[in-house]
């Protein structure tokens, strides 16, 4: 992959800044230089703004976003109309398991899901018999920064439910899955924002210290044998 290529690209199509550093890294930890003939999920899309940036990466063959209530009804407008004939997105309760994608992807839903057991089934249920589900997680009960995202997250009237790393390892597990665990590689600059990163960080040392050492990424792949 090109990743100076991608991300200027990103830049220039107007893709939010703080996000294009975990989508990268995120592909470049786990994709060839092609999806081509691969159908991708996205669990948690958001104005269906990953889905976009993988299509600057790599040709897909078709993509679903899945978004979560908790983007629903504020977002609707945006992610409701698509971007390319070869995306959908739809909320999670309008989608039957399929058994069909090859690759999933997430970026920190962890801690806006209740029921991570579930979460796990589901998945289970829409990968193909050899798909894989790649999930990004960065603000779990090990991570020292986490309270303050929790507080941020109260003050807007969001759900934060605090998981440690060994309880979703735990729970996907018991689901059937294999696990890989790394700290996601960040390819690119992180972005200072005067309120955001003094708000959910504090300081810029804080910031770096917090992203380079407390950004998980997972790797859940379905075992060669049926989970009943």
């Amino acid at each position: 992959m090109d990743k100076k290529k991608i991300i200027w690209e990103a830049h220039l199509r107007g893709l939010h800044d703080g996000s294009i550093n975990f989508w990268m890294g995120m592909l470049d930890d786990v994709l060839e230089d092609t999806t081509q003939g691969l159908k991708i999920l996205e669990y948690g899309a958001l104005n269906s703004k990953f889905l976009e940036f993988l299509e600057i990466a790599c040709e897909v063959k078709e993509g679903l976003g899945i978004v979560m209530p908790v983007d629903d009804k504020q977002n609707h407008d945006t992610w409701s109309s698509g971007r390319t004939r070869n995306l959908v997105f739809a909320s999670e309760s309008n989608v039957q398991p399929t058994h069909a994608f090859d690759i999933g992807f997430s970026q920190e839903v962890f801690s806006l899901i209740a029921d991570i057991p579930a979460h796990a089934r589901y998945i289970w249920d829409m990968l193909s018999p050899t798909g894989v589900y790649y999930s990004a997680f960065g603000w779990h009960a090990e991570n020292p920064y986490t309270i303050k995202q929790q507080l941020l997250r109260s003050q807007k009237g969001q759900p934060f439910h605090l998981y440690s790393l060994d309880e979703i390892v735990q729970e996907f597990h018991a689901q059937g899955f294999e696990i890989g665990v790394k700290r996601l590689t960040l390819p690119y600059f992180l972005i200072y924002d005067p309120q955001v990163t003094i708000a959910r960080y504090g300081k810029i040392e804080d910031m770096i210290n917090c992203q380079q050492d407390h950004k998980i990424l997972f790797s859940f792949r379905k075992w060669d044998k049926s989970h009943d």
